[in-house]
């Protein structure tokens, strides 16, 4: 069997933060990496991520529970307090920094996709704080 190449979209972990992902399953392993990279949706919170990741699935083939540790450079400034829109969404609003995160979800792997969703409690160095969150994911299968 071939490694699983997927590629796709991921919405959350410090906020509403929407990054393209690509996902790759060792062959005949529950083992994959991934990487990621995204932007925000608030037009008052500017946020950038860049990342990666490693991950272990436990489970039959279709349905896991996916494991995982991620790094990622973060950058988010705030350019207007004073409008209301997703900000508050936004667990760190001012901060450039790395940010590592545990993540531990469901995942399920149809022939041509995969969609996870799952919560993540992660640690930014700049500010010295833990902070949670949840995501969602869709990809599709790319490659033979």
């Amino acid at each position: 069997m071939r490694p699983v190449h997927t590629a796709g979209i991921e919405i959350g972990k410090l906020g509403p933060v929407l990054n393209l992902m690509y996902d790759v399953r060792f062959s005949d392993r529950q083992w994959g990496l991934r990487a990621v990279a995204g932007f925000d949706v608030d037009p008052y919170v500017n946020v950038y991520q860049a990342g990666a990741g490693i991950y272990y699935l436990i489970g039959k083939k279709k349905h896991s529970l996916e494991t995982g540790i991620d790094f990622f450079y973060y950058a988010a400034e705030e350019v207007s307090d004073d409008q209301l829109a997703l900000g508050f969404l936004f667990a760190v609003k001012d901060a450039r920094s790395l940010y590592t995160s545990g993540n531990l979800g469901y995942r399920y792997t149809a022939n041509k996709s995969i969609i996870r969703i799952g919560i993540s409690q992660g640690y930014l160095f700049e500010l010295k704080n833990y902070y949670t969150g949840a995501y969602i994911s869709f990809a599709i299968k790319i490659g033979k």
